[in-house]
């Protein structure tokens, strides 16, 4: 059987991450998505192959490439080191794969025209060719890989040493913090910081720490609301 286009590979590779994602509102990371496609969907040696110069497997190469057109088509959305579907990405994940690949497409060509004065070498015929080994698809792999690292350190992190981790970034940022809790009951308050050394200006930032995968849950949000003292603070 002949090798399928890698366009249509794309496509195909696009198609299932949609779908994936649609069952994970918050998102996933890049490379529990790769776990899942070398799990779930059937790579050959076409689709194996280690492309030169970048060391990633050809699907890899090739979804990193699609992804761009599907960012730019209003379908999938790139953030906090998580690909998240936008609402347009679920209504149409069960389009047959050459409607998919027409609507990426036009939608992409549709934001190229509305960004003539930007640079798209490399991603201007992401719908329409193979994908060459450009700096786009290196520099996503990159970040990708940077970010991994760091989310590694973090995992590795006890409650407390994530809690200093935070108030360090206050400070880093220019706030004072007056607070950072010990060990033991602290009130619902972890860190508590001021714009200025002596607190005189408000607002104060009142701030929890919570060291986990899972989102803050509206019982989180509302534990914290509930120990924000009026217009003074922000939390």
């Amino acid at each position: 059987m002949s090798q399928p286009k890698t366009v249509d590979r794309g496509v195909s590779l696009i198609k299932f991450v949609l779908g994936l994602l649609r069952a994970h509102p918050d998102g996933k990371r890049p490379r529990d998505i790769y776990m899942e496609i070398e799990s779930k969907l059937p790579l050959d040696d076409f689709d194996k192959e280690t492309m030169k110069g970048s060391g990633l497997p050809r699907w890899r190469a090739t979804l990193h490439f699609h992804s761009v057109a599907a960012t730019k088509a209003g379908l999938l959305v790139k953030s906090d080191g998580r690909w998240r579907v936008t609402d347009e990405g679920q209504k149409f994940v069960t389009l047959p794969d050459y409607e998919l690949k027409r609507l990426m497409r036009s939608r992409y060509r549709e934001w190229r025209w509305s960004h003539q004065k930007v640079k798209t070498a490399g991603i201007a015929t992401a719908v329409d060719e193979t994908p060459p080994l450009d700096t786009s698809v290196l520099f996503e792999d990159a970040k990708e890989k940077a970010r991994e690292e760091i989310d590694t350190y973090l995992d590795t992190l006890s409650g407390y040493e994530f809690q200093n981790l935070v108030a360090a970034l206050l400070e880093g940022m220019g706030y004072a913090t007056s607070t950072v809790s010990k060990p033991g009951s602290d009130g619902g308050t972890d860190i508590l910081a001021y714009i200025d050394p002596l607190g005189a200006q408000t607002p104060h930032i009142r701030v929890q720490v919570k060291h986990r995968d899972q989102t803050a849950s509206r019982e989180d949000v509302a534990a914290l609301r509930g120990i924000i003292r009026g217009d003074r603070e922000i939390g």
